[in-house]
């Protein structure tokens, strides 16, 4: 699918709510459960000594489940074939 409207806004929306909620996260994983649909799950975060806690990310995947759950470009977050992506998160 090609980007939507609103889809990198979505996305930057999205990474500034995983900074506010983990300053020194380096990643966030999507993912969907059938690539002929709309939409991701968050399903981890990742700092610069691993992953954080499940707790704190499910709460946080709660959040976000708006912006994520409509994404339709795939491509905006290297979605794979088999429906996982790995989005890197921008330090300035």
């Amino acid at each position: 699918m090609g980007e939507r409207e609103h889809d990198r806004e979505d996305l930057d929306e999205t990474i500034r709510m995983v900074r506010e909620r983990f300053p020194d996260a380096v990643s966030f994983d999507l993912s969907s459960s059938d690539q002929d649909t709309v939409g991701f799950a968050l399903t981890g975060v990742a700092g610069p000594g691993g992953e954080f806690p499940a707790a704190g990310v499910d709460r946080l995947a709660d959040d976000v489940w708006y912006l994520v759950s409509s994404l339709g470009w795939d491509g905006l977050v290297g979605e794979d074939k088999q429906g996982y992506a790995t989005v890197r998160i921008p330090h300035a």
